[in-house]
């Protein structure tokens, strides 16, 4: 069976664009093809787009054959992703699928997988009917026609994966023309092999530095404790180098203030880097307002590391799911500054208990079987 993936990979070194453009370092949609080419008979491959490229570009990443497609990095949502759309979708039917599996209504990728006519299937990441109701944007803005498109390719769809129980019923209840199959995401298995010997006391939080994923949070419990209780490290992965909005500004300099040499910033590093920082620490502070999946937190668990997350997310949801971690009732609710507190450091033992129920889980044989029994369900039922 061949499927192709239209979704994001971050740019590997060789890339002749590489360094001069921003590429989101998350892995998901190449972690799902890699368990695939392995435990299945699927054969999978990726289009992704890169907004600004100077080239169409073709490779292999980790085995799995990429095909990375340049488009405009200009008016791209003024003209409604049009020209993206077809890009992409001449791009996925020239790999001749059997299936398209797209992954995200951001951009372009949902209304791509179902121009190309063939049986499709969508992934749910970041739904911003969901995100825009949280956080309203202008009412004139990207986020607002990203809505927009979303509603029209959703209203289409008939098959959509949700990675959790939070973001399958939200999206229910604003689709109900969707068949919603729960499948997580699941990782790369070299995080396996990091060493997770820990630097005592020590915590982390990775993510984009936004208002979306709470970080300020950390800030103020910070303030409301005594400096004894501060980490004796406290990593932060995401951190842009550059462009950094008021936000982040505002964000990073209060740590800063705070933290003095105890803050280590390393930027926007390859997720086994990425992996290596969370595996060092003992604590992952993840105080997201808002999310859907958090990979963050099921590789954290992977690597021994002690999870405190915000409740009426998906990674309370899977914090839950694995009797693992500490959940604060809600982001702005007082327990976050005991989240940073010495009770929470040490769980050495709880810790190992959970990584075989991860992989149990969500590893990538799992993970992969499950795809390939729903994509042979929805080409043999014709009901796409």
């Amino acid at each position: 069976m061949r499927v192709v993936h239209i979704g994001h990979v971050p740019l590997p070194a060789e890339h002749p664009d590489y360094g001069r453009l921003y590429s989101h370092p998350g892995r998901w949609v190449l972690n799902l093809a890699m368990a695939q080419a392995a435990h299945t008979a699927i054969e999978p491959s990726i289009v992704t787009q890169v907004p600004g490229a100077s080239v169409d570009w073709r490779c292999e990443v980790d085995g799995i054959k990429v095909e990375f497609v340049r488009v405009p990095d200009r008016l791209r949502a003024a003209t409604l992703f049009q020209f993206d759309k077809r890009t992409l979708s001449r791009k996925a039917l020239a790999t001749n699928p059997d299936i398209v599996h797209a992954h995200g209504t951001e951009e372009a990728y949902a209304m791509a997988a179902e121009a190309t006519g063939k049986p499709n299937v969508i992934t749910l990441q970041g739904v911003f009917a969901i995100i825009n109701k949280e956080f309203p944007p202008k009412l004139v803005s990207r986020a607002r026609i990203v809505e927009f498109l979303e509603a029209r390719a959703l209203r289409r769809a008939k098959h959509t994966i949700a990675k959790s129980d939070y973001i399958a019923e939200r999206t229910a209840a604003l689709f109900p023309n969707l068949q919603i199959h729960r499948i997580p995401n699941t990782f790369d298995t070299r995080i396996l092999s990091i060493d997770t010997t820990k630097v005592p006391r020590s915590a982390c939080f990775v993510g984009m530095i936004t208002v979306r994923k709470g970080l300020d949070l950390v800030v103020d419990a910070l303030r409301q404790l005594d400096k004894t209780a501060y980490p004796s490290e406290f990593h932060v992965v995401g951190n842009r180098s550059a462009g950094e909005a008021d936000y982040d500004r505002r964000v990073l300099s209060d740590l800063r203030q705070l933290l003095g040499d105890r803050l280590v910033l390393h930027g926007i590093v390859p997720a086994l880097e990425a992996a290596k920082i969370i595996a060092r620490c003992e604590v992952l502070l993840a105080p997201s307002r808002e999310e859907m999946f958090g990979n963050q937190l099921i590789e954290a668990l992977l690597l021994r590391t002690f999870p405190v997350v915000s409740e009426g997310t998906a990674l309370a949801e899977n914090s839950r799911k694995f009797v693992s971690g500490k959940i604060v009732p809600s982001p702005s609710h007082p327990d976050w500054p005991t989240a940073l507190k010495s009770p929470l450091y040490g769980k050495g033992e709880e810790m190992t208990r959970v990584r075989g129920e991860v992989l149990s889980q969500m590893g990538p044989a799992v993970v992969a079987e499950a795809h390939c029994k729903l994509y042979q369900q929805i080409i043999q039922s014709g009901d796409w």
